[in-house]
């Protein structure tokens, strides 16, 4: 069985708006080009991810991780799924840029690998 990644805690509607789970500390998304989610605030267009008054720049790949993640909250996104996404004609190397990847989005998120509130791989 391949490795999987899964991404709790917000979700996006193929409208690129947040829907459900908002018990699990969604909050509403303010227009389409921003996405909150606990105390969490995505600006997909800039690439910002927000938090008390902290504002970080994530680099395009983590950026397209993360969106890809939201779109499917709650579901098992395969590795395979994830290099289609950010490496449509193919890469060499898919599975260590992958891996880097996925920590630059736990760094940015301050969520930790061995208690995953984010990202469970």
């Amino acid at each position: 069985m391949s490795p999987t990644l899964r991404c709790g805690n917000f979700g996006l509607n193929g409208r690129g708006l947040v829907s459900g789970l908002l018990s699990s500390g969604l909050s509403q998304v303010t227009d389409a080009t921003e996405i909150r989610f606990d105390d969490w605030e995505l600006r997909p267009g800039s690439g910002e991810l927000l938090r008390d008054g902290r504002t970080q720049r994530l680099p395009q790949q983590p950026l397209r991780v993360l969106v890809e993640l939201l779109e499917h909250s709650g579901q098992v996104v395969t590795r395979e799924r994830l290099v289609q996404v950010l490496w449509p004609k193919g890469v060499v190397d898919f599975d260590n840029n992958l891996n880097s990847i996925v920590r630059k989005l736990r760094v940015a998120l301050e969520d930790d690998s061995e208690t995953p509130r984010y990202i469970e791989t």
